[in-house]
């Protein structure tokens, strides 16, 4: 399987994930209290030359995703929460 149909995959099924955790996480569904317990990252590593476009794609899902919280608990889970769990700066290696 060539890299560039990987990465097309692997987008596909980053989206489709966004959206059941849309869904599931909706605040209206949930207290507000779970934003202390979700962070998001990604895992683009330096070792993969990602093309321009597909990083920009999974780029805007995160924002599409962290845009569904109301903007008081935006932070946490873009940040926050992970700087409480792993420390700030932490990163993996």
């Amino acid at each position: 399987m060539n890299k560039r149909l990987l990465t097309i995959i692997v987008v596909a099924l980053v989206l489709l994930a966004a959206a059941a955790a849309l869904a599931w996480l909706r605040p209206s569904n949930h207290e507000p209290a779970v934003s202390d317990r979700v962070t998001i990252g990604t895992e683009l590593s330096t070792d993969y030359s990602y093309d321009s476009a597909v990083y920009d794609r999974i780029i805007r899902t995160a924002r599409l995703f962290l845009g569904s919280f109301p903007k008081a608990q935006q932070a946490g889970v873009a940040y926050n929460n992970a700087d409480r769990l792993f420390g700030a700066g932490a990163t993996i290696r």
